[in-house]
């Protein structure tokens, strides 16, 4: 039984750490380099997104698909935000808080019970 508890608890951080390393790889910019930098890439529909890139200092739309790349436009006095939305919480942060919940809500399900009584 014991073994099960280490096997399961051995996979659960397998998968925690796998994840992570995967979601770093997909939100790499594909050819950000040297001179181009992605700096916001945004799913405008299927096959299709929208693209800042920043090319020394300058800014630029692009209409990207699965078959082309288009400039829109130059984005002239365009300056980046340095806080921009909140990352999502790290599956390690989400499940602590969950056992938090689940640890008070326990905790409150008896002294009402108590109180009841």
């Amino acid at each position: 039984m014991a073994g099960a508890f280490v096997v399961i608890a051995l996979m659960l951080v397998l998968t925690y750490y796998a994840s992570r390393w995967y979601a770093r790889r997909m939100n790499a910019a594909p050819g950000s380099g040297r001179y181009i930098k992605f700096c916001d890439r945004v799913a405008a529909g299927q096959g299709s997104s929208l693209a800042i890139i920043q090319v020394g200092e300058q800014y630029y739309l692009l209409g990207i698909s699965d078959k082309n790349m288009q400039l829109i436009c130059e984005l002239p006095g365009f300056t980046p935000q340095e806080e921009g939305p909140q990352a999502p919480p790290s599956f390690g942060r989400m499940f602590s808080d969950l056992l938090r919940k689940n640890r008070d809500s326990g905790v409150e399900d008896e002294t009402q019970g108590a109180v009841d009584e």
